[in-house]
């Protein structure tokens, strides 16, 4: 397994129970906000993990940047922000250290490098199993390969309040929240109270998520790429890393 993307052919994450937060979504391009709410949420203890998961196609036909982009991007973006164990994380050494492919960002090439002890104790992962499967990938049918690789775990679908609304269009939405839940998260961009009913889907206030409140930050993929078009900066808004990789591949002009 990769330091900073779990391979679809090796999702085992541990021999023991761990409860893993799943944050899916187009990452075009991720940004800080993403790192915040993760961050938030392994800080509060809702979860012990979580993977940032980009699609290959979003499913209701938006436009995205090439996959490879973003999941270099995405992969970027936890490259230094490492949740250690003194964080108050229960986290035992999972992996062996060994030889594991990384990608080159200038390139996107391939090299090798060896795993640290402290990359060990990452709470913070990138997969790519929806990106290889190169076709629309749906939430229930993910969770359900996730849970099939990895039975001694519980996995739970992030997502934001700005989602929850259109949430009855998902595929077998039901099913996601019986069988898995869901951690709703504040978005800055959203204009009711992350707990406000009046436009939810009866099967959420019934049970089965749980809503986490903090003070998002105010920023998203879709400030940041217009922003980029208007020639600002986005240097608070992005990892350094990601910058540097936007500008390198000129994207979003």
């Amino acid at each position: 397994m990769n330091f900073d993307i779990v391979s679809s052919f090796d999702i085992r994450i541990s021999d023991l129970y761990m409860k893993i937060g799943i944050l899916g979504g187009s990452f075009d391009p991720p940004h800080n906000g993403h790192l915040h709410v993760a961050k938030t949420l392994l800080k509060n203890k809702y979860c012990e993990k979580v993977i940032f998961m980009p699609c290959f196609k979003h499913p209701f036909s938006k436009l995205l940047t090439p996959s490879y982009h973003r999941l270099a991007m995405t992969k970027l973006l936890i490259v230094h922000n490492v949740i250690p164990a003194k964080a108050g994380i229960q986290q035992p050494t999972r992996f062996p250290i060994k030889a594991c492919p990384v990608l080159d960002t200038g390139s996107g090439m391939t090299k090798t490098r060896r795993m640290s002890k402290l990359l060990e104790r990452r709470s913070i992962e990138v997969s790519d199993i929806e990106i290889k499967k190169e076709k629309i990938s749906y939430t229930i049918d993910t969770l359900n390969s996730l849970k099939t690789q990895s039975p001694k775990d519980d996995f739970v679908w992030i997502i934001g309040e700005d989602q929850v609304t259109d949430f009855e269009k998902w595929k077998d939405w039901q099913e996601i929240i019986k069988m898995f839940g869901l951690l709703v998260v504040p978005r800055s961009t959203w204009k009711e109270p992350i707990q406000s009913p009046s436009r939810w889907p009866d099967g959420l206030l019934e049970g089965g998520r749980v809503f986490v409140s903090f003070r998002p930050l105010n920023v998203s993929s879709t400030t940041i790429r217009k922003r980029i078009k208007q020639g600002l900066p986005i240097d608070n808004l992005v990892p350094k890393e990601v910058e540097k990789y936007i500008i390198k591949n000129k994207l979003y002009k």
